[in-house]
């Protein structure tokens, strides 16, 4: 089902859409901020998510855009994704060995992913006069989802399906996280002066993202000898980047038709991850086992500064631009 209602008064617009369906069919745009482990721990392959299976869509938005006053406009968007996606998938494979051997798998897995976002924008445009010019671009992410599957899957040799080995699984997770992306600030002054000019454009990303969740296998193995490994693992993973970058250009006119330009800029990134994994300990009976093989963490660190001088000649019939540049970057990396 889809429902469209739209308003128009003037300089003012208003547009609300939605949408509900079980057909996989989805025509809003999901952007994805949140990561999150899969399954895994089986020889018969993890039960981990998947992009087939029946999804169920309910999304709505809502578009607006208005002139405040003559010099002030603004418009933007909300959109709202809920997506439920199930799968379930039967497999069985024959291995011929030669013409009197052959091995046999089985294999059934399922899986339920449920996800939410919400996504937000918005434009903000004041010229008060024509000399001065602010602009504001704020958007921001939210989302958040929660994978489950399990999946099951038994190899056996010859007519009579004498056991190779086996293995069940099952993984659960939540994450969520926000992410802004591309948030932007820019104030632009026009002198009485043609052609000198300065502005200020301050860019600004940042995300965050949590997540934890459990893996559960049994994996038994009857040939060449009888053995079971038992995998019970819990999961903490947090990740965040933060990036900030303020610009400012000048430009002055050398003549009437050739203008002088500078130009700096200072970026500053700081990303970080820490994927801790901790086994069941049976004597304690909690997850409190450091898993060194399954744990990771990084942090990253960048500091630049860059100063561009340009020169302009503009004319009826060509352009030249020459220009040189300095940058300065200061890295810093821990894994």
């Amino acid at each position: 089902e889809n429902i469209s209602i739209n308003r128009f008064n003037g300089n003012d617009q208003l547009s609300l859409v939605a949408q509900a369906n079980d057909i996989n069919k989805q025509n809003f745009t999901q952007q994805n901020v949140s990561g999150g482990r899969g399954g895994g721990g089986n020889f018969g392959g993890g039960g981990g998510g998947s992009n087939s299976g029946i999804t169920t869509t309910r999304t709505a938005g809502l578009n607006y855009r208005s002139a405040w006053t003559k010099d002030i406009d603004a418009y933007g968007s909300y959109f709202y994704n809920n997506l439920s996606t199930a799968t379930d998938q039967t497999s069985f494979t024959q291995n011929i060995v030669n013409k009197d051997s052959s091995t046999y798998n089985n294999r059934t897995a399922s899986s339920v992913s449920k996800n939410a976002n919400h996504r937000i924008y918005f434009n903000f445009e004041d010229r008060t006069d024509t000399n001065n010019t602010l602009i504001f671009r704020p958007n921001i992410t939210f989302q958040a989802n929660t994978p489950n599957a399990s999946s099951s899957t038994v190899t056996t040799a010859g007519s009579k399906g004498v056991l190779i080995n086996q293995s069940t699984s099952k993984t659960s997770g939540s994450n969520s996280g926000f992410n802004i992306s591309g948030a932007n600030l820019q104030f632009r002054h026009r002198f009485a002066k043609k052609f000198r000019t300065a502005s200020l454009d301050l860019n600004f990303s940042a995300g965050e993202n949590n997540g934890d969740g459990f893996n559960y296998a049994i994996n038994s193995f009857y040939k060449p000898f009888v053995k079971t490994d038992t995998i019970k693992q819990h999961y903490l993973d947090t990740s965040g980047s933060f990036t900030i970058s303020p610009a400012f250009s000048y430009t002055e006119p050398l003549a009437q038709n050739q203008v002088l330009e500078f130009r700096y800029t200072y970026s500053y990134t700081n990303n970080h991850s820490v994927n801790n994994t901790y086994r069941f300990d049976n004597a304690a009976q909690k997850f409190s086992l450091f898993d060194s093989l399954f744990s990771n963490s990084y942090q990253y660190r960048s500091v630049s500064n860059t100063a561009h001088l340009g020169y302009r000649l503009q004319n009826a019939k060509y352009n030249l631009n020459i220009g040189t540049g300095l940058e300065y970057t200061d890295l810093t990396s821990n894994n």
